[in-house]
């Protein structure tokens, strides 16, 4: 395992705009849409219980950690902001997304739902590969 070549900061950093954009995603950007779509009333009224967002936040730092390592192991020393992107972009949707889809019409889940929650998903692991990508050691934090 690449783990002791991994640029940890990096992907702390990326692991928490991951989480940040998922806020966004599932908040202000589609959380109504999203909402109707899972028959829940008031997308993230419910504060009472932390638990979905701790293991959203956990989670975050998986996938991340998921993507620099696949990246290190693809592309280490050429990787740059953009062959990055273009990783997350691959990962996403071959390896993400994909499954996402066969699992939804498996389900019977509607499309937007796959929509928006295999769109959070790409572009975070696009947002995660610029991240890691770009940001190597000789970077100053």
């Amino acid at each position: 395992m690449p783990i002791d070549k991994i640029y940890h900061p990096a992907v702390i950093v990326a692991a928490a705009l991951y989480f940040g954009l998922g806020r966004l995603w599932y908040g202000p950007l589609f959380g109504a849409r999203w909402g109707a779509a899972v028959h829940i009333a008031h997308p993230g009224a419910s504060v009472s219980d932390p638990v979905p967002m701790l293991v959203a936040a956990a989670m975050s730092v998986v996938i991340a950690y998921v993507v620099a390592m696949l990246l290190h192991l693809v592309q280490d020393a050429e990787r740059t902001t953009w062959s990055g992107m273009s990783f997350g972009l691959f990962a996403g949707v071959g390896m993400i997304a994909s499954a996402m889809l066969a699992s939804g019409l498996q389900e019977g889940r509607p499309t937007v739902l796959w929509l928006i929650d295999a769109g959070y998903t790409v572009i975070g692991c696009m947002l995660i590969g610029a991240v890691v990508g770009g940001w190597k050691r000789s970077h100053v934090l």
